[in-house]
């Protein structure tokens, strides 16, 4: 479910204004797993430097100029961008609370990764 919710979360910050304003300064890239974390930063910068939503068609091309391309995972980060270009219809309340508890849920477990790094004397 998190990895969808990933997804799903991802496809509204393209194409849901009023999602992506309330959600977006809430969202940390750290919450992110695998290819999500580069299409989460690609729609970050955008919308920092046009204060627009992208979609999908520029999130490649700014994909493509990037230094993800040379990831190992290129092309399931290339993949999912290319997911993104068909809107995912979800209930507005349902996203914003889904959202809001995948971020506390994602904190806490980062949180707890990070203290047992600190008590093995890896950090």
């Amino acid at each position: 479910m998190t990895k969808e919710l990933q997804t799903i979360i991802l496809n509204n910050l393209i194409y849901n204004e009023d999602f992506t304003r309330k959600a977006l300064p809430h969202i940390k890239v750290e919450y992110f797993e695998k290819e999500n974390i580069p299409v989460y930063k690609l729609i970050l910068s955008f919308v920092g430097k046009y204060n627009k939503l992208p979609n999908s068609a520029a999130l490649e091309i700014e994909f493509k100029g990037s230094d993800f391309v040379t990831r190992q995972d290129a092309n399931e980060v290339l993949s999912l961008i290319r997911s993104l270009d068909v809107k995912e219809e979800v209930d507005n309340d349902w996203l914003i609370d889904s959202t809001e508890k995948w971020c506390k849920d994602r904190a806490v477990y980062l949180a707890i990764m990070e203290s047992i790094q600190i008590i093995d004397g890896q950090k």
